[in-house]
């Protein structure tokens, strides 16, 4: 589902930029990842103003009842700005979940602090092996959880948790207070500068997300994720190709500008064609979600590997032309790379979308 025209679609997209524009930069990304938060307050109360945060959740609760396209949008801004702030963690992932798995009563209650920015969550889902498997017990009318969840994203900053866990033979949600009794955090950074957390629940008391399994709405979310991360990707690759772009201009051997040998014409425009042909994949994997398109699973992770191969290809290319400065800490290339790398990784690479796509066929 979309709420936007083609021309309201083009102008919230220019607005988006203009704001990646004005607020972020490589010096800003810095500061903000050095900060005790890790991410930018103010700019994230910034985005709850713009109505980024409410741009996804359904308009009965305080949103604007947006698609995957429009979400793209911002995620496309975020990877070209670079941006530290837990949109995915918390709009994408959590206020999607909570938005298709919750009661009427804790949508009324919970969709519209999250699309006010006043809370953070973050999903709690990935599990290292089965030995530490979150599992809910329902004693006395009240859930308790225990077990351990790895790499949570801004687990560090959620003021909430979501957690999946195992309950009568499925997978069910719950709401967890992030400052709960027997909740423990083991907060670290990731390679791209954002921050996460392994978080142990020990007999923690917890609510139920909705009444049922939720098995069918945590996959659905994640296909959700995994089109946003390559709209980011996407974003990403744009400013690589920019800065490298730049840098063939101004960088000299044997008196002339790099740029005007052959040779690396020709990898600027490879370089060049890659972003482009990963936009659209990046484009048919939100159109195929916004429109139920019965293969849209499918479509995410042809676009997943895709453009994972783009990323890799136009990162490594960037770090290549830039020469040995290129994963300097000081230089934004090597920055923008790791982020791609990372994003690679979530939610699944190359090879576990391969399998989906193999197991379908």
């Amino acid at each position: 589902m979309t709420v936007f025209n083609g021309d309201e679609l083009d102008e919230f997209t220019r607005s988006v930029g203009r704001f990646v524009d004005d607020r972020y930069g490589f010096v800003t990304h810095r500061r903000i990842a050095a900060s005790a938060t890790g991410f930018g307050t103010a700019e994230w109360s910034a985005m709850a103003e713009l109505g980024w945060l409410a741009l996804p959740i359904g308009a009965d609760h305080g949103g604007m009842g947006g698609g995957a396209t429009e979400t793209a949008v911002i995620l496309e801004a975020i990877g070209r700005g670079l941006l530290l702030e837990p949109y995915l963690a918390s709009v994408v992932l959590a206020g999607g979940l909570i938005g298709s798995a919750g009661s009427d009563a804790q949508k009324t209650e919970i969709l519209p602090s999250i699309a006010s920015g006043k809370a953070i969550y973050a999903f709690a889902h990935e599990e290292l092996d089965s030995g530490r498997f979150v599992k809910a017990v329902l004693t006395n009318g009240i859930f308790r959880l225990s077990g351990s969840k790895m790499l949570v994203l801004h687990g560090d900053a959620a003021t909430q948790l979501l957690v999946s866990a195992q309950y009568d033979g499925g997978q069910s949600l719950f709401l967890v207070d992030g400052t709960a009794p027997g909740v423990v955090r083991a907060v670290f950074t990731l390679v791209d500068n954002r921050r996460a957390a392994d978080i142990r629940f020990d007999d923690v008391a917890v609510q139920r997300l909705g009444g049922s399994d939720s098995t069918t709405q945590i996959a659905a979310i994640l296909d959700r994720a995994v089109a946003a991360l390559c709209a980011e990707a996407v974003g990403a690759m744009a400013a690589l190709n920019a800065m490298t772009l730049a840098f063939t201009k101004t960088r000299q051997q044997f008196g002339v500008p790099i740029g005007s040998f052959q040779v690396i014409q020709h990898r600027l425009v490879d370089m060049a064609v890659a972003e482009t042909e990963a936009r659209s994949i990046a484009r048919a994997a939100a159109d195929a979600i916004d429109t139920g398109h019965p293969h849209a699973a499918m479509v995410v992770s042809s676009a997943k590997i895709r453009i994972n191969r783009a990323s890799r290809f136009i990162g490594e290319s960037a770090v290549q032309l830039h020469g040995g400065m290129g994963m300097t800490g000081e230089l934004a290339v090597g920055h923008y790379f790791k982020r791609l790398l990372l994003i690679g990784s979530l939610f699944g690479d190359c090879d576990v979308h391969l399998d989906r796509l193999a197991a379908a066929a």
